[in-house]
C-alpha cells in the first residue's frame, strides 16, 4: 500500500479510488493482480458483481478503475507491448499495451453484450472485451439478451516517431515487433488490390472520418461465433505489412461512451489481445458487400485486434510527460532554472545544421516551439510557417528520373536538420519535393467508395509532427492533375493548417498542427509566414550532443512547447503603442505582419523559459525582424 500510494501521488490519483477498487476487488474474493493475469476472466466476475437484468444497461461495471489500479502495482514491462513483441509470443486474451494513432473510423458495432442461455437461464453472461461469445455458451441456444454498441478505429503506429521516444517508452524495439500471426498464401481476393492497411511514417492506409455524409453501410452486428477457421489458411494480404516497415494496423474496439476521441489523435491502450481468427460478418449470397468487408473487416490473421478496456489520449508525446493531461510545476519551474543554458545549446546545433546561421537557427528554433493554441476561423493562431531559401541542391539526376527524390539526393541542409529533429522531437517527417513524388503520391485522404474506406495520404500525421519539406528537388516538368492537387494540399496545409479530404462530390477541411519548414534553392513555390534567405559560412554538419544533453534538450523543447503563456496589461499597452508608431512610419505593413510579430514574440519568450511576454523579447524579436529584411532586400 505505500508504494501504491507514492505511485498514486505521483500520477495525481485520488487515494480513495485506489483504496476503493482494492477493497471491492478483496470482497469478490479475487486479487488485483487477476485483471492482470485474466483480464477476461476478472471482467466476468465485475460483470457478475454489477449487472442488473432489469435495468439491463451497458456499464463499465468497475473494469477501467481496477485495471488503473492494477497497472500501478505492477512494472510496465509486465504487460507486453504491442510495438516491441511479436503477436505469436502472446497467448490469446492477453493484456496487451501499445500506442498509436486514430487513422480509420469504422461503423460502429452492436454485439451480444449481457445474455442467458437454455442451459443456463439465471445466469447471465457478458461478451464484453470478446469478438464472440464466451466458451461455456458457444454453440448454445439464447434465451435472453442485451444489445450493446461499441466503437471501431483502425490505429496505426504513430507516422514519423523518432526512434528514442520509442526506446524510452518500450525499451529496444526488435525486428519481430508488431508483426501478425504468420499465414499462408492470399486468396484471390487478396491478391486483386491491398485493402488499405498500411503503418507506419508515410504510408498510404486506410481510414474513414466522420462526418454529415449518410453512412454507406449499417451498423454490423455480432451475435454468435462463426465455426473456427484454421489459422494457416488464413490469407495474408501483403499490403498489411508495408515492404519498408514491420509494423501494421489494429483494429481496436472501444467500449466507453464518454471517450470522444477524434481521427489522428495518439493514444495509449491498453485492452484484451484478440487471436481467434473466427469473425462474424454478413455472409450474403451475391457477396455484393465481400470488397467492403475484406478492407473493413479483415480476420484476426491479417490484422490485430485489440478490444480497449483503457484508451487514453496522449497530449505531450515526450516520454516523460507524456503520461500527464498537463504539464507539472516541477517541470516547468525545471525548465525554467534550466532554459539559459539549453537555449543556447539548441541553437548551437540547429545553426552547424544551416552552415553557421546563427539568426536562421534562431528563427528555427522558434518554429520548432509553434503549435496552433486556438482557431478563431480562418486564423490558426500560434502557427508559424518557415522557408529558409538559398539552400545548395544536392540534385544531379536527370529531370525526369524517379529517383531524384531518394534520400541521398536530399539537400545537405535537410539531412542535417532531419539527422538533428529526429534526435530531439517525437515526431517528424521528411517530405521530398520533387515532381515525380507530386505526381505519384498522394497527400490528401480521399475516399474509396468501393471498400468504404478513406485512403490516407503523405499527409496524414499526428499533430505536433514536424515537417521538413526539401524543394531543392524541383527541376523543370509537367505537374499532372494529380500533382497539381497534392501540390494544393500542401499549399493549404501550410496557409490554414488545414488537410482538405477528398470524397469525390465534395472536399472536407480536417484541421492540423504540423508545423513546415520549407528549404529551397529561390524564393519557394509554397507560401511561408516567413522567409529567410540563409547565410552560410561553412558547410553543414550535424555533431548530436550526447545521450544526457540531447535528454535534457528533448524535455526543455517539449515543456517549452506546452507551457502557458500570457501578455501582462502593462507590456499589452506599451507593444499596442509600438504597433501604432510602427503603422505610422510604414503604411505597408498590414494586420499579418502584426500578426507574425505577435507569433514570434510569444514563441521567443517560451524559448527562454518565460511564461509572461516582456518587452525585452519583443526588442529582441524587433532586432531579429529587422535583419531579415535586410537580408531580403539585399535579395
Amino acid at each position: 500500500l505505500h508504494v501504491l500510494e507514492r505511485l498514486t501521488n505521483t500520477c495525481n490519483h485520488p487515494k480513495d479510488l485506489l483504496y476503493r477498487s482494492l477493497s471491492r476487488a478483496a470482497v469478490m474474493g479475487k486479487p488485483v493482480m487477476d485483471m492482470v493475469k485474466d483480464p477476461l476472466g476478472a471482467v466476468d466476475a465485475l460483470f457478475a458483481a454489477h449487472w442488473e437484468p432489469v435495468a439491463g444497461n451497458d456499464a463499465d461495471w468497475g473494469v477501467s478503475e481496477a485495471l488503473e489500479h492494477a497497472l500501478l502495482a505492477i512494472a510496465p514491462a509486465q504487460v507486453p507491448s504491442l510495438e516491441v513483441t511479436s503477436v505469436d509470443q502472446l497467448p490469446p486474451n492477453s493484456l496487451v499495451r501499445f500506442r498509436g494513432m486514430i487513422q480509420d473510423m469504422q461503423n460502429p458495432e452492436y454485439y451480444l453484450g449481457a445474455y442467458t442461455t437454455e442451459s443456463a437461464p439465471t445466469t447471465w453472461r457478458t461478451s464484453k472485451f470478446r469478438e464472440g461469445l464466451i466458451e461455456a455458451a458457444a454453440g448454445a441456444v439464447i434465451k435472453d439478451q442485451k444489445l450493446f454498441e461499441r466503437k471501431v478505429v483502425r490505429v496505426v503506429p504513430v507516422p514519423g516517431e523518432s526512434a528514442w521516444c520509442k526506446e524510452a517508452r518500450c525499451g529496444v524495439v526488435p525486428a519481430t515487433a508488431h508483426v501478425p500471426a504468420s499465414a499462408g498464401p492470399a486468396s484471390k481476393r487478396a491478391r486483386e488490390e491491398d485493402s488499405g492497411l498500411q503503418g507506419g511514417d508515410g504510408a498510404e492506409g486506410a481510414m474513414e472520418v466522420e462526418s454529415d455524409e449518410p453512412a454507406r453501410a449499417s451498423k454490423s452486428v455480432q451475435l454468435e461465433q462463426v465455426a473456427p477457421t484454421n489459422t494457416e489458411d488464413a490469407p495474408l494480404v501483403p499490403a498489411l505489412v508495408p515492404p519498408s516497415s514491420r509494423d501494421s494496423a489494429c483494429l481496436v474496439k472501444l467500449y466507453q461512451d464518454d471517450q470522444d476521441f477524434k481521427l489522428n489523435e495518439v493514444l495509449d491502450f491498453v485492452g484484451v489481445l484478440c487471436k481467434d481468427p473466427a469473425l462474424a460478418r454478413f455472409q450474403d449470397d451475391d457477396d455484393f458487400m465481400a470488397e467492403e468487408n475484406a478492407a473493413t473487416n479483415p480476420p484476426c490473421s491479417q490484422v490485430v485486434r485489440v478490444h480497449a478496456m483503457i484508451a487514453r489520449k496522449v497530449f505531450v508525446p515526450c516520454p516523460p510527460l507524456s503520461q500527464l493531461s498537463k504539464l507539472p510545476a516541477s517541470s516547468l519551474q525545471e525548465m525554467q532554472a534550466a532554459a539559459p543554458a539549453l537555449r543556447p545549446r539548441v541553437v548551437e546545433c540547429l545553426a552547424a545544421c544551416v552552415g553557421g546561421d546563427a539568426l536562421a537557427a534562431e528563427y528555427l528554433l522558434l518554429q520548432l516551439l509553434s503549435r496552433v493554441h486556438s482557431r478563431p476561423e480562418p486564423i490558426a493562431l500560434g502557427a508559424l510557417s518557415l522557408n529558409l531559401t538559398g539552400c545548395p541542391s544536392n540534385q544531379t539526376t536527370p529531370q525526369n528520373s524517379n529517383a531524384d527524390d531518394s534520400p541521398e539526393k536530399l539537400s545537405a541542409y535537410t539531412q542535417c536538420l532531419s539527422k538533428l529533429l529526429q534526435a530531439v522531437l517525437p515526431q517528424t517527417k521528411v517530405l521530398p519535393l520533387s515532381i515525380a513524388n507530386l505526381n505519384s503520391a498522394r497527400y490528401a485522404p480521399k475516399k474509396d467508395y468501393a471498400k468504404n474506406i478513406l485512403q490516407s495520404g503523405q499527409l496524414q500525421l499526428a499533430d505536433g509532427t514536424h515537417l521538413l519539406v526539401d524543394e531543392t528537388l524541383i527541376q523543370t516538368g509537367q505537374l499532372q492533375e494529380s500533382g497539381v492537387a497534392n501540390f494544393q494540399a500542401l499549399k493549404n496545409l501550410i496557409e490554414q493548417q488545414k488537410v482538405a479530404y477528398d470524397f469525390e462530390y465534395y472536399q472536407m477541411d480536417m484541421p492540423a498542427d504540423l508545423p513546415v519548414v520549407t528549404l529551397s534553392a529561390g524564393k519557394s513555390l509554397l507560401p511561408a509566414d516567413i522567409v529567410l534567405p540563409v547565410r552560410a559560412t561553412r558547410d553543414a554538419a550535424c555533431e548530436l550532443p550526447t545521450e544526457a544533453e540531447l535528454a535534457q534538450l528533448r524535455v526543455y523543447l517539449a515543456v517549452a512547447r506546452h507551457m502557458d503563456h500570457s501578455i501582462p496589461e502593462s507590456t499589452s499597452k506599451a507593444i499596442e503603442s509600438h504597433l501604432v508608431t510602427a503603422r505610422q512610419n510604414n503604411a505597408k505593413l498590414t494586420e499579418k505582419d502584426f500578426h507574425r510579430w505577435l507569433t514570434l514574440v510569444r514563441l521567443a519568450s517560451l524559448s527562454f523559459g518565460e511564461a509572461e511576454l516582456t518587452l525585452q523579447r519583443w526588442e529582441h524579436i524587433q532586432q531579429m525582424e529587422s535583419t531579415r529584411e535586410e537580408r531580403l532586400r539585399v535579395c
